[in-house]
Parts: C-alpha cells; sequence; structure tokens
C-alpha cells in the first residue's frame, strides 16, 4: 500500500456565526481520514456539509482548531513549513477567475514557481511541461479572460502543476463549467493521477464524476458519515438520499425497479455494468 500523503485526526474547524442567535458553526467535526499517495478520492455532501472548509484544511488555507492535519509527516500549524505544504497540496478552486493572475496564459501558470523562488531556466521548463500537460501549448499567449470555464480551469490546475504538487485537491472545480469543460478537466484529472501518479481529492456534486474515483467519501453536518469505493457507498441508496443527495442515474433506476419487487444489484454504477446486470436476470 502506498504511504499516506494527508492524515487528519479529530480535526475540527469552528466558524463563528455571524449571528449570535445561532452562535458557532462547527464546520468540520473530530473527522478523521488518510489519503494515500497516488490515490483518486471523490468527497461529496450537500452545501454546508463541511467538505469546502475541509478542503482549506488541507492544504493550511485554514488551520484546526482542534486535532491536527498532517500533509507529507508535516503538521499544518508549523508556520515555518507552510510553503512546503502548500506546494505539495494545491487547491483548485469553484470559479478559475478568482485563480487566475496573469495576463497571458504562460505568465499565470510561471507566477508559482516564480513566489518560490525556482530559477529562471527552471521555471521556463516547468512551464512548458505544464501547460502541454493540460493541452493548453495553443494558448501560451492568449489572455485567460478570452478562454472558456473548461480552459481557464486547465490553467489554473497548470499553475498548481508548475509548482510540482504530489496532491492536488479541487473544490467543486467543474461546477460552473458546461459538460464539455466539465469533461475536459475530469479528463486532465485522471491522467494526472494515473499517468503522473499526483493524488487527487475531488470535490464534486456530480455523481459521475464521483463514480469513476477510487474512493468516495460524504460529509453531513461536519461528520464524515461513509466511506468506501464507489460501488459500496453508491449501494447505500437510501442513505445517499436522506442526507439530501443523488446517486448514479443507473443506480437511481435499479433502485426504483427494485421498489417494484424485483432483485436488480446496486452496486451498478454505469450503463455497461447496468446492461450485464439486465442480461444476467433476464437469463
Amino acid at each position: 500500500m502506498n504511504r499516506d500523503i494527508i492524515k487528519t485526526k479529530k480535526a475540527k474547524y469552528v466558524y463563528k456565526a455571524s449571528s449570535i442567535e445561532h452562535g458557532d458553526v462547527t464546520a468540520v467535526d473530530d473527522v478523521t481520514v488518510e489519503f494515500h499517495e497516488g490515490s483518486f478520492t471523490a468527497v461529496l455532501g450537500r452545501n454546508g456539509s463541511g467538505k469546502s472548509t475541509f478542503a482549506r484544511l488541507l492544504n493550511a488555507l485554514l488551520i484546526p482548531v482542534e486535532g491536527v492535519v498532517f500533509v507529507d509527516n508535516i503538521e499544518t500549524g508549523q508556520e515555518d513549513y507552510i510553503w512546503d505544504i502548500r506546494r505539495n497540496v494545491g487547491i483548485i478552486f469553484q470559479n478559475p477567475d478568482n485563480q487566475i493572475v496573469g495576463t497571458t496564459v504562460e505568465e499565470d501558470v510561471a507566477f508559482g514557481p516564480e513566489n518560490l523562488g525556482i530559477p529562471p531556466m527552471e521555471i521556463r521548463q516547468r512551464v512548458d511541461a505544464a501547460i502541454e500537460t493540460v493541452d493548453m501549448g495553443s494558448f501560451v499567449k492568449n489572455a485567460p479572460h478570452l478562454l472558456s470555464g473548461g480552459q481557464k480551469q486547465r490553467v489554473a490546475i497548470a499553475g498548481i502543476l508548475s509548482m510540482k504538487p504530489k496532491c492536488i485537491v479541487t473544490d467543486e472545480a467543474t461546477s460552473m463549467l458546461d459538460p464539455i469543460g466539465r469533461k475536459e478537466v475530469i479528463k486532465v484529472l485522471k491522467r494526472l493521477n494515473e499517468e503522473e501518479k499526483i493524488t487527487i481529492i475531488h470535490i464534486t456534486h456530480h455523481m459521475e464524476e464521483a463514480a469513476i474515483a477510487d474512493r468516495v467519501i460524504i460529509f453531513d453536518k461536519g461528520k464524515l458519515v461513509l466511506d468506501g469505493c464507489p460501488k459500496e457507498v453508491f449501494s447505500r441508496v437510501k442513505i445517499i438520499k436522506q442526507l439530501g443527495l443523488e446517486v448514479p442515474q443507473v443506480t437511481e433506476l435499479f433502485y426504483d425497479i427494485n421498489m417494484e419487487g424485483f432483485d436488480l444489484p446496486l452496486s451498478v454504477i454505469d450503463i455497461d455494468e447496468a446492461y450485464k446486470a439486465i442480461v444476467k436476470r433476464l437469463k
């Protein structure tokens, strides 16, 4: 088994609510979880479940008020190592416009390594490699604000890649994209995971994106409530519905059919598996 790249132990983060009437809000509550190097994990949860706060705890944008978070064996509360932590764990946010700072694609991708003090020749090599990895080589001189949403997110990913991270966290990075843009971003993330062995922690509300991960974890009211491979997690349709979430469409279909008295496997999460299960049932 690969070693852990991120560990949280009883991590807790409390937001001070603006209204005294509501008091403090525990956004992340006693969460203990480990992410293995080279894994691809999807993180689900309805709005307000704590998943975005959790993402920010993973690279020290937030520090837990209780418990600890370790990134590559470095506790995130150690200020002297903050740049090591953020170089190892990069975050891609929901709106790429909030993350892009350069006037051209190559300038933006160079921003991170420049701030790390990387020598100019190496920066050039890193920028070229990162842009090529996300298939944006023909746009190096383009202004980012003229790109599509999917292209902007790929530039944001390239900016993280140029710092050579061990892990990339995406905080609903596909939620503002059209289907084509979403497909572009997911394709890049899968390739980075499979070919570059970069650990991916993908926060999303699209069930088909979660279905391609190695592992799915679900948050509710700041707590981690489900954790397993996609087939295991999504087969618990009733519980997921009670949490206010959906399941993949074919799983939903089989669940509805079973409610009419049939017995189809709820571990099915894609069309090919659904077809095979139906053929087997009809024999």
